[in-house]
């Protein structure tokens, strides 16, 4: 069985993260790199790879409710979510703010920083997390030598603008309901979780404030629509857990189709390629 490359990241000396909140730094276990996109890309070559390895930082860990990327900001390193959930946000003037994506296990948090100087997003932390951060500025210099490290990071830049653009549709055009469905929907999806019994169940550690933000309706409207999800016995919300009775339903009714995951999940992935010789 073919060993995850990302799993085999080797631990540079400790040093400060570009973001305050690392309230303790620790070598990166083997297992530090859940199978994730970017871990699934064939697109780099065990070159690139062992490359990646040797620029890899500790594993810094950091509380829930921390800013990994401030607004204005300037980071100096990439962030990859080793373990727990994040969310990237923009501000409005009022104070309140705009969800643009949810971050789990093995994603990278701040891809556009390879771009753009600033950043016009916070990346906050929903749960206890622990993250991986490798410098910008090596990776930057890497890109022009290693045309696969660049084209895993076209990708995903592209997968992540194909999976806002399904979200902008979502607010545009569904009700409060059809927004909680797909969401769920979505979470199972990227989540991996299969049904058990005629049941899915699913961590969720996003609080009704925050669905809101995702979901861009009021707190009390979401309240109101979870409980009527809860009374037509599609969902069950407990204990930062959420039990999906139905999920052939849920996806009727979020009109969910998951091929605008495919492309976040699958291409450019050893999946995708067969054997992972052929990038496409």
């Amino acid at each position: 069985m073919a060993t995850n490359p990302v799993s085999q990241f080797r631990p540079a000396s400790p040093r400060e993260l570009s973001f305050e909140g690392a309230r303790e730094v620790r070598p990166a276990a083997p297992d530090a790199f859940p199978d994730g996109p970017f871990a699934r890309s064939s697109l780099l070559s065990a070159a690139e790879w062992q490359t990646l390895r040797d620029i890899a930082g500790s594993l810094h860990n950091v509380d829930a409710d921390v800013d990994l990327v401030t607004t204005g900001s300037t980071s100096t390193h990439m962030h990859i979510l080793a373990e727990g959930w994040a969310y990237r946000a923009r501000l409005t003037r009022m104070g309140g703010q705009s969800v643009s994506a949810i971050f789990l296990p093995g994603d990278i948090v701040n891809l556009n920083a390879l771009f753009a100087r600033e950043s016009e997003d916070l990346v906050h932390t929903v749960t206890p997390s622990s993250i991986v951060s490798l410098p910008l500025a090596r990776l930057r210099e890497l890109q022009k030598k290693m045309p696969g490290l660049a084209s895993a990071f076209l990708w995903l830049a592209m997968a992540d603008n194909t999976r806002m653009s399904e979200w902008i549709k979502r607010l545009a055009r569904q009700s409060a309901q059809q927004r909680l469905a797909h969401l769920f929907c979505e979470l199972a999806v990227r989540l991996g979780v299969t049904e058990e019994g005629g049941r899915t169940r699913i961590t969720l550690p996003l609080s009704q404030i925050q669905l809101s933000d995702i979901t861009g309706i009021t707190h009390i409207h979401t309240s109101r629509v979870l409980s009527a999800l809860r009374e037509q016995d599609l969902i069950e919300l407990r204990r930062k857990q959420l039990i999906i009775k139905n999920i052939t339903e849920l996806r009727r009714i979020g009109e969910f189709d998951p091929a605008y995951l495919k492309g976040y999940e699958c291409a450019g992935t050893k999946a995708a390629n067969g054997d992972g010789n052929d990038a496409y």
